[in-house]
């Protein structure tokens, strides 16, 4: 399985051993997404906590989806997620997530009467 299959289902052993067989935390994957990402949507705070600590290439907490949304982790949090929301965005800012970076998204939702 990838790392962004297993981060998407939760699998902490497999991403640690994946993460320490050197796959790259910061690839694309095929939605746009890289593992990051994937685990803000999900609301899996240990393997946010997991990426961001890879060695020897940690996760980039402010990268942006490939897609026309551009959004980082954090906006995926906050956004995408109702239940998991504060919690996962307590961890991306603990990992000094950029705050004031916009998306599109947000950009539209501020636009939004």
């Amino acid at each position: 399985m990838s790392l962004h299959e297993c981060t998407r289902l939760g699998l902490v052993p497999e991403v640690t051993r994946l993460l320490r067989d050197g796959m790259q935390p910061n690839k694309w994957g095929h939605t746009g997404m890289a593992p990051l990402h994937i685990a803000a949507k999900e609301g899996h705070v240990m393997l946010i906590d997991l990426l961001m600590s890879a060695k020897p290439t940690k996760a980039d907490v402010d990268r942006r989806t490939e897609d026309r949304k551009q959004e980082t982790a954090l906006h995926i949090a906050i956004i995408d997620n109702d239940e998991d929301a504060i919690p996962v965005t307590r961890s991306l800012l603990g990992h000094k997530a950029d705050m004031n970076l916009a998306c599109a998204v947000c950009i539209g939702l501020a636009a939004c009467p």
